[in-house]
């Protein structure tokens, strides 16, 4: 199955979870524990179907954690914006924060939690097909790589050489950690 086709069910898959309620409370307590030893944290602003971020970044920004969301430009190019309390977290079709056109972070945050539509064994993930976060993860590589799924959306896929594995996946059932 070609990635496009990959992706398609999986988006289908993910639209489709039951318990989402739940499962989402689950994986927000384990990514806040998560990032309790760190002080930096770069989460994505959920959308649509994806495990949802917005408790996550409001209970961090509280524990005065500073938190980078994704901004996307129009060329694919990805960078981190520094959010606060009064930051509302509504994102335009690209998952953007309207806000914060300008203002980008160019260092290194210690922990990234990353959406996906599916991952495999070797927590590689597969996204959007845009080519994004592997970019922001060739330009900053050192940061902790967390994605955030559902059991439901581990899939066998091929991924390419320019496609970065993440460190682990965090589910409602606990983390799975790359062990290569």
């Amino acid at each position: 199955m070609q990635k496009s086709e990959t992706r398609n069910s999986m988006l289908r898959v993910r639209a489709q979870i039951e318990h989402r309620a739940e499962k989402d409370k689950r994986i927000q307590d384990a990514a806040c524990a998560l990032a309790a030893d760190y002080s930096r944290v770069f989460c994505y602003v959920s959308m649509g179907s994806e495990v949802s971020t917005r408790d996550i970044v409001h209970v961090l920004r509280l524990e005065g954690k500073t938190v980078y969301v994704p901004y996307t430009l129009p060329n694919k190019t990805m960078h981190a914006v520094r959010v606060d309390a009064d930051t509302p977290l509504v994102p335009n079709n690209r998952g953007n924060i309207l806000s914060y056109a300008d203002t980008f972070f160019d260092g290194q945050a210690e922990l990234i939690f990353v959406p996906l539509v599916a991952y495999d064994d070797d927590c590689h993930r597969l996204g959007y097909g845009a080519g994004c976060y592997d970019r922001y993860f060739a330009a900053y590589p050192s940061g902790l790589k967390i994605g955030l799924a559902y059991a439901e959306q581990k899939r066998a896929f091929a991924h390419e050489k320019t496609d970065i594995p993440l460190d682990g996946i965090l589910t409602p059932d606990g983390i799975i950690r790359r062990t290569v």
